[in-house]
Parts: structure tokens; sequence; C-alpha cells
């Protein structure tokens, strides 16, 4: 990938890139293909703001919010987004785009694509259906393929690349709490939604994220009668475990 269009995508240095070149190359790519003719950018008075780029089909519309991230590029960190992006569907389609530039990327270089597009719901007070926001990550300050960094065993890693699976599989039961700093020995916890709603119920489940080779440590967290009989799942990328029935 070269060309000055798409110098924002290759390692410039962090904070150099802004919002503005990622909306403006996006832009460009949409105005070169078949909706050409359909494609607006910085249309004003949308649900009170201005919006990125909007898309006109027939009578139907939506909207494409353009973010850069600097800090937490995972889909938890994402959702802080997702409230403007939900904002712009308030007159058509339940439905809009939200890209976001990923100037995070590791030396070990950018997840991959499928990995990067969800589809998010946003349900709202006092609306009986959700907005479906559509969240794209694009890979910034990538290292180049010669200089990027062969990733550590993963078991090592389970907590940094496998915690955004883990709240993923989790999103719709609850929503996520952490500590401010760890020293509890508890990673990540979930705030159970009530059976069948969206409030949230008085129940709160802690979990402490370890691969494998860790799996000694379960003991120093949870006591014995707890982690006996204990056993992984051979498939760790599914997060698996079994637990013998009492």
């Amino acid at each position: 990938m070269g060309g000055a269009r798409t110098a924002f995508l290759r390692n410039p240095g962090p904070g150099s890139v802004l919002e503005r070149e990622l909306q403006q190359d996006y832009y460009d790519w949409l105005s070169q293909g078949p909706l050409y003719g359909a494609v607006a950018a910085e249309v004003s008075d949308r649900s009170h703001g201005r919006v990125d780029i909007l898309v006109r089909i027939g009578n139907v519309s939506f909207s494409v919010e353009c973010k850069r991230e600097l800090k937490d590029a995972s889909a938890d960190g994402l959702r802080a987004y997702l409230g403007q992006a939900a904002v712009y569907t308030n007159t058509s389609a339940a439905l809009g785009i939200l890209l976001v530039l990923d100037l995070t990327t590791p030396p070990t270089g950018a997840p991959d694509l499928f990995s990067s597009i969800w589809v998010e719901q946003v349900q709202r007070e006092r609306e009986e259906e959700p907005r479906h926001i559509v969240v794209a990550r694009l890979p910034g300050n990538a290292p180049a393929p010669s200089a990027t960094r062969t990733p550590a065993f993963p078991a090592l890693l389970f907590e940094d690349e496998y915690t955004d699976l883990f709240v993923s599989r989790f999103r719709r039961h609850g929503v996520t709490v952490k500590y401010e700093r760890d020293r509890a020995a508890r990673d990540i916890g979930i705030h159970l939604t009530a059976p069948g709603s969206l409030d949230l119920s008085d129940v709160r489940v802690w979990f402490q994220l370890k691969g494998p080779s860790m799996i000694d440590q379960v003991s120093e967290v949870f006591p014995e009668e707890l982690v006996e009989g204990f056993e992984v799942n051979d498939d760790v990328d599914r997060l698996g475990c079994r637990i013998p029935p009492s």
C-alpha cells in the first residue's frame, strides 16, 4: 500500500494522524465506486450535529462516523463511540458505520480482517428496537512486514489476546467491570443483567484469565475445594473449560 493518500496508514508516529485523513480517504474511495453519486461529506443538521460521511440510497440514508483511537482499540474500548454513531440513525435506517483508525497496533502486527469488523447493537431507552452499528477497525502505525515481531508463546499472551473474545462472549449477558488498579487478582468482572431483561441484576461474577501454563496459579486465588478436579479444555482458543459436577 503506497502513495501519499494512504501515507497515514504507515507508521507516521503516534498522534500525528488526524481523523480527517481517514475520512477523506474513505470518502474518495466511495466516490470512485458504484456509490459515487450517493455520498456526501460533512453533512450538517443531522440530529443536531454534523455527519462525517452520509450515504443516500433512494429515500434511505446511513452515516459513517470516523474516529482515531490512541489508547484502547479493543471492542470494549470502542464502545465509547457507539452513542454518537447511533444518534445519526434517528431519522432514517437504524444502521450506521463506525470507522476507526487504530493507532495502537503492537509490534507483533495488526489483527486480521475478520477480527476487525463486527456489528454492535445499541439499545436506547424508550425504543423497542436496537440501532445496529457496523464497527470497522483499520490498522494504522502498523510495522512493515520485515519489522513485525514474532508473538510470544500464545499461552503467555492469553490475558492480552483473549480478553476481547471473552468480553464479546458475555456482552449480551451483562456489563463488564474492571478494577482501576489490579490489586485484587481479578482481571475482569461481568455485572449480569436480569433474565430476559436489559436491567442489571444484583449479581456480579469475577474472572481471572489465564493460559494453560498458568493454571497452577488458580489455587492462589480460589479455595482448594473449588480448584480440585478442574480441567482445561484442549481448545483454549474457544475459552472453554470443563468443571466436573459436584
